[in-house]
C-alpha cells in the first residue's frame, strides 16, 4: 500500500480544535440559527455536534464566521439563544455542505445545565448503540461513551463519495461507523475499474488508515443509500491520543481489526479463484 505524508498526532495543547474536544459534547442534529453582523436575517443551519461550550454546524453555503454573535439552538428543552463566536470553517464536499465551529462566549446557568443534560444523554444513547453489535461492541461502558463523546454526526446522499483513495480531501482521514444506511468500499482494479469489495450496514467500522498508520486508503467508500455516518475526525483522535491514550489505542486496534476481517474476505475469495 503507497504511503504519503500526513500530519503528524498532535498534543491537544498544541492544536485549538483539539483542545476545544477536550469540552464534552457529544454528536447532535439539531435546528439551529447562526446570527451575524453580516446579513439581517439569521441563517438557517443544523448541527453535528453539541457540547457545553459550543457547536459544530452545518449550513449550504459559507460565510464570515469571524461575524458570528449570536446562536440559536433548538434543544429538547426548547429555544436558547446564546452569544458566541466563530472558531473555524471547512468546506465538506462529501455532503456538499460547509461546517464551522461556533464557540459559546456566555451560557447562563439553567442553560448550561441544559446543555449537559444534552451532552450526557446523547453520549448514554450512542454508547447503546455501539454496544449492540457495532465493531466496537468490545468496548466497555465508559469506552463507548468516550467514543460517543468524540464523535460528531456525517450525513452523505446515496451515490456520494465519503472519500476517494485517490484524492487527498479530509475526509479521508477520519474514522467512520455507520449509523443507518450502507456503505460500499471500493476497490481500483488495473487503473480504471472501481469494483465494489464490501457493503457495511449499520454498526460497521471504516475509514481512518491516515489517523492510525499514515497511510493513504487503498479503498474508496461510497453512500450507496442515504447514510448517517459517526464521524471521529482527526482533531478528536489527537484529543483522544493526548486526553485519553488507552481509549484511542482501543479505536486504532479495532480500525485495525475491522480493515484485516475485510482483507481475510478479499484474500479468501482470490485464493478461490487460483
Amino acid at each position: 500500500m503507497a504511503t504519503a505524508e500526513f500530519e503528524p498526532l498532535l498534543d491537544a495543547s498544541r492544536d485549538p480544535v483539539a483542545q476545544a474536544r477536550a469540552i464534552p459534547r457529544v454528536g447532535a442534529d439539531l435546528a439551529a440559527e447562526i446570527h451575524s453582523g453580516d446579513f439581517a436575517q439569521p441563517l438557517a443551519a443544523r448541527t453535528r455536534d453539541v457540547g457545553v461550550g459550543g457547536v459544530c454546524v452545518a449550513t449550504v453555503s459559507p460565510f464570515s464566521y469571524r461575524s458570528v454573535r449570536r446562536v440559536t439552538l433548538e434543544l429538547p428543552g426548547g429555544r436558547v439563544a446564546l452569544a458566541a463566536r466563530g472558531s473555524w470553517q471547512v468546506v465538506e464536499h462529501a455532503e456538499n455542505v460547509v461546517l464551522t465551529g461556533i464557540e459559546f462566549t456566555e451560557v447562563d446557568e439553567r442553560t448550561l445545565h441544559t446543555l449537559w443534560d444534552v451532552v450526557m444523554d446523547g453520549g448514554k444513547t450512542l454508547a447503546r448503540f455501539l454496544h449492540g453489535g457495532s465493531d466496537l461492541a468490545h468496548l466497555g461502558a465508559d469506552e463507548a461513551v468516550g467514543i460517543a463523546h468524540a464523535s460528531r454526526w456525517k450525513e452523505v446522499p446515496a451515490g456520494r463519495y465519503i472519500y476517494r483513495s485517490d484524492v487527498a480531501r479530509s475526509g479521508a482521514s477520519s474514522i467512520f461507523l455507520v449509523h443507518d444506511g450502507a456503505v460500499v468500499l471500493q476497490l481500483r482494479v488495473r487503473g480504471a475499474i472501481d469494483r465494489a469489495v464490501a457493503r457495511l450496514g449499520p454498526g460497521r467500522l471504516f475509514g481512518g488508515l491516515p489517523l492510525i498508520a499514515e497511510a493513504v486508503p487503498g479503498e474508496s467508500a461510497v453512500a450507496q443509500t442515504d447514510v448517517r455516518l459517526l464521524e471521529i475526525h482527526g482533531p478528536a483522535f489527537r484529543f483522544l491520543c493526548s486526553g485519553k491514550p488507552w481509549l484511542a489505542q482501543r479505536l486504532a486496534q479495532a480500525v485495525t481489526a475491522a480493515y484485516a476481517r475485510r482483507a481475510g474476505a478479499l484474500l479468501a475469495e482470490l485464493a478461490d479463484k487460483l
